[in-house]
């Protein structure tokens, strides 16, 4: 995962999102690797939402290499520093 905002390259472990997606890992026609995440609940944990982006909430989302993703970053106040990145859901500008 590399966040360009923060300069942060790190890796994103699908093993902690366990309890937040439904998560299917395989490969395409083409032999290209792909995930496909479904929320188990409407709400993601990190992310607000309203009434209205409620309804108009993701139902799967489908990631390859350079997918963009909107994610949440986490990091302990004391050091060393240790920065934790979690899968929000698909981007949105």
């Amino acid at each position: 995962m590399f966040v360009p905002s923060l300069g942060l390259s790190t890796r994103v472990f699908l093993q902690e999102h366990e309890d937040e997606f439904i998560m299917n890992a395989f490969e395409d026609s083409n032999g290209k690797r792909k995930i496909i995440i479904q929320p188990k609940t409407n709400v993601v944990p990190g992310m607000e939402v309203t009434e209205e982006e409620s309804a108009r909430s993701w139902k799967s989302l489908d990631i390859r290499v350079f997918t963009k993703l909107e994610v949440s970053c986490t990091c302990k106040m004391q050091p060393p520093i240790d920065v934790r990145v979690k899968v929000v859901g698909p981007w949105s500008e």
